[in-house]
């Protein structure tokens, strides 16, 4: 992905390991030409189990569309969306959906322009990816009782589990966890360890886990803008220690970072989100250069960013060929482990 910092997303050492954390199916949808048998163009249809209205729904993800530079022209579109469409007919999920970041011009002209034969894409909500440096001192100040740990010591695993799903199922997107699930290569490299929980004289008041993914997905730094080069001195010996922003990496440096995952917060309270936010930070300071946090622009949540010098990255999601008469006027999750 190019920009100011160019980036490329990899899936070492097996491409379909790495997928297995989309959905608990997941389908690779492929261009071949036909006479060099090489690969020209690449998709991934994942199934989900996500809370839609409150209720467990069967909903399709759509992601990593990839199209070779030489075979961005109408007959590989053509036959990519053709089988895409067949695809999610044939199917009985309720719903299809994607996201692509602000920044990815080229993906949004591509899949926002009205095709014959290419399923519509509907605008449907704004998100914010945060990138956040773990410092090593706490930023949050509020003294409410709450106490945070690390770990699910003192609590029954069902009541953990049931807790978050209470708390996810008042969003859209928030996908259905089971007990189970941590056993399953949906969730590899995740375990209780993982989860933060807030809690008051034995009640649990939020739940969110540290996911660190790169095992399997990693992200390297590819190319650096002039611009960036040249304020990269500054920023990372004096702005990024000052106003704790995450250092600009070298080139080729792979990102030693982790995912914010399974945000369930009772009330949605903005306070108790940021100080399980800030015990991760606490926790996480010395082994990595960031996290990232995902939350929809409607969700009050946001309003935890203020105590976290960060990054912000905006993004958006997209219905595709929605027709279902199922209210979505909840506050939509945006979960990044899982994207």
């Amino acid at each position: 992905m190019s920009g100011d910092i160019s980036v490329s997303f990899e899936t070492e050492p097996s491409f379909f390991d790495a997928i297995d954390v989309l959905g608990k199916k997941n389908d690779v949808l492929i261009v071949e030409e036909v006479e060099s048998k090489n690969i020209v163009g690449v998709g991934i249809i994942s199934q989900k189990v996500l809370y839609i209205d409150e209720e467990p729904s069967e909903v399709n993800y759509y992601s990593s569309l990839r199209i070779l530079n030489d075979h961005r022209n109408g007959r590989v579109l053509y036959l990519g969306f053709k089988k895409l469409r067949d695809l999610l007919k044939k199917n009985d999920t309720e719903l299809t959906f994607t996201t692509i970041i602000e920044d990815n011009h080229l993906a949004r002209n591509l899949l926002e322009k009205k095709r014959k034969i290419k399923p519509d894409y509907k605008y449907h909500v704004s998100f914010s990816t945060f990138v956040i440096k773990p410092i090593s001192r706490s930023r949050v100040h509020i003294n409410d009782g709450l106490k945070i740990q690390k770990g699910i010591h003192g609590f029954k695993p069902e009541d953990v589990i049931h807790f978050i799903n209470k708390q996810g199922r008042k969003k859209d997107f928030f996908p259905v966890f089971k007990l189970k699930d941590l056993n399953s290569k949906e969730y590899q490299m995740f375990n209780w360890s993982n989860l933060y929980i807030a809690h008051f004289k034995g009640e649990i008041k939020g739940v969110i886990g540290a996911w660190d993914q790169t095992s399997y997905k990693q992200t390297f730094i590819r190319a650096l803008s002039t611009r960036i080069k040249t304020i990269k001195p500054f920023h990372n010996l004096i702005l990024s220690k000052i106003f704790q922003k995450p250092a600009i990496p070298n080139i080729g440096a792979s990102i030693q970072s982790f995912f914010v995952t399974l945000i369930a917060i009772e009330h949605n309270d903005p306070n108790i989100f940021a100080k399980l936010l800030d015990k991760v930070s606490l926790e996480n300071a010395k082994n990595y250069q960031c996290f990232y946090v995902g939350l929809s622009e409607s969700d009050p949540l946001c309003s935890s960013m203020k105590y976290f010098s960060n990054i912000e990255y905006k993004g958006f999601l997209y219905l595709v060929d929605y027709k279902l008469n199922k209210s979505l006027n909840r506050i939509p999750y945006i979960d990044l482990a899982k994207l």
